[in-house]
């Protein structure tokens, strides 16, 4: 029977990997010959485009990744009254971000044989080899 290891704690495990805006604008001015500041209005603008739609109750489409969607919840605190308290749990609707990936994108991930380095970044403990 393999031996259980201990994962540490949300806040520690996650990996220190962001790919942010300012380094997709270089890769895209690499790849299209556009000038940086022009890549950058039009990846801010597309982001702000994405974020007031949805927020209009749209769905916004990202060829190639998936769909972005406002989902109706109760708020968190009324569900915590309700359940955890015996309250009438009648608290404020809010629109929360809800995002489906397409099926190419998630095959796509689901290919990646994941680096050891970020496996073992996971847990407390070391692998005895």
């Amino acid at each position: 029977m393999a031996e259980q290891r201990k994962l540490k704690p949300l806040n520690k495990r996650k990996p220190e990997r962001c790919f942010y805006q300012h380094e997709m604008a270089k890769e895209l001015c690499e790849k299209t010959g556009f000038r940086k500041e022009d890549v950058l209005l039009v990846l801010q603008e597309y982001g702000r485009l994405a974020r007031e739609k949805v927020c209009q109750g749209y769905k916004v489409y990202f060829s190639g990744m998936g769909t972005i969607y406002p989902k109706v919840r109760v708020g968190r605190y009324s569900y915590i009254l309700q359940y955890k308290y015996g309250g009438d749990g009648m608290g404020k609707e809010q629109f929360v971000p809800k995002m489906d990936f397409g099926k190419p994108f998630k095959a796509q991930l689901k290919a990646i044989e994941v680096p050891k380095e970020l496996l073992e970044f996971q847990y407390e403990d070391e692998l005895k080899k």
